[in-house]
Parts: C-alpha cells; structure tokens; sequence
C-alpha cells in the first residue's frame, strides 16, 4: 500500500514537472518570436536610415601654415530626410598619404579640416563642422583627435534634402617646411543620414 501510494505521487509529480516543461517550453517560444520579431524590425529601421555617401575625392593642396583653397563641391541628398541638420552630416578620411618629401617630420604637427555648406551669393557659406588631426611623422594619424559640430540646425532651407558640400584644409607649419604646396594628404568622402 505504501508502494502504491508513493508510485502515484512521483507519477503526480512526474505529470507537474511535463506540464511546468511545457509553459517554460511555451514561454520560451515567445520570447524567442519577441525577440526574432524586435530584431527584424531592428535591422529593417537600420536599412530605412542607411546613410548616403558621396563619391570619393582627393584633400586640397596646401602650404605649410595656409589654409587651402575650397575642394571641388560635392552634392549629395538624404534619403531619410526632407532638411539636412549640421548634426546629419559626416566627412570621413578613406584613405592617407604623407606629406610630399621636403616637410619636416613632426609628431607635433596638426591639421585642421574645416566643412562647409555651400551657399549662393549673397549669403555665406556655412561652417558645418571642423575636424581636428595630429601627425605622426609626415602622415594623419588615423584617429581623429576632435569633432566640432559648428551649426546644428538646418545648414539649407527647409524642406530641401539636398546639399552642397565642401572642405579646406590647413596644416600647421614646421621650421624648415618647404614653401610648395603638399601633395595629396588623403583621399575622402561625405556622409548624410
């Protein structure tokens, strides 16, 4: 009789355990289809608010201790927005070069990389961003040392997706740098949300 009785309670408790397996089982589902739905949508939101680049463009020319002459202006529009904010906008290095033989060799030497928004005549263009570089030697060492965001609202009219872009660039001189212009520096390109 004591057999007995202690066969149907580890079989009662066999069936609670089967049955707290399956809600586990149950929950576990659903979390995981919580979790593969949140991730779809997630990965979808990062595709809809992919960035726009431009196309790849090489550094301006510049004398030791001068400020370049303006880059060519690049266009480029957003596909996620209808006015383009100062906080939208990215300039990234995608390739460097050393300064042309002849500058002097400086672990102290700085670049400063200035972004505007092109605006026409009479109004002045707008300073969007300034980047600033240290140097290893002759090159841009690959981490830019700090980012200023110098217009955070609209740099174009409203409604307008679609901007016009442009850099200079100005190198810090070094006693004894040559009086000709760099070579090319880098090669880069701009980014828009």
């Amino acid at each position: 009789m004591k057999v007995q009785k202690t066969i149907l309670e580890i079989a009662a408790i066999q069936k609670l355990v089967r049955k707290e397996e399956k809600m586990k089982n149950k929950k576990l589902d659903a979390l995981l289809m919580v979790a593969l739905i949140l991730c779809s949508f997630l990965c979808n939101f990062n595709i809809a608010f992919a960035r726009t680049s431009s196309k790849i463009f090489s550094a301006p020319s510049v004398k030791s201790g001068e400020t370049s002459r303006k880059t060519d202006t690049i266009e480029i529009a957003s596909s996620n927005y209808s006015s383009i904010k100062g906080t939208r906008t990215y300039w990234y290095i995608d390739e460097f070069y050393h300064l042309s033989s002849g500058w002097v060799s400086s672990n102290s030497r700085t670049a400063v990389i200035r972004m505007y928004e092109d605006d026409e005549d009479p109004n002045a263009d707008d300073l969007v961003k300034t980047y600033y570089w240290s140097f290893y030697g002759t090159r841009l060492i690959g981490i830019v040392d700090k980012i200023v965001t110098n217009d955070s609202g609209n740099i174009d009219s409203s409604g307008d997706n679609q901007v016009e872009l442009y850099i200079t660039l100005s190198v810090s001189a070094k006693k004894g740098d040559p009086s000709t212009a760099t070579s090319k520096l880098f090669d880069c390109h701009f980014e828009l949300d």
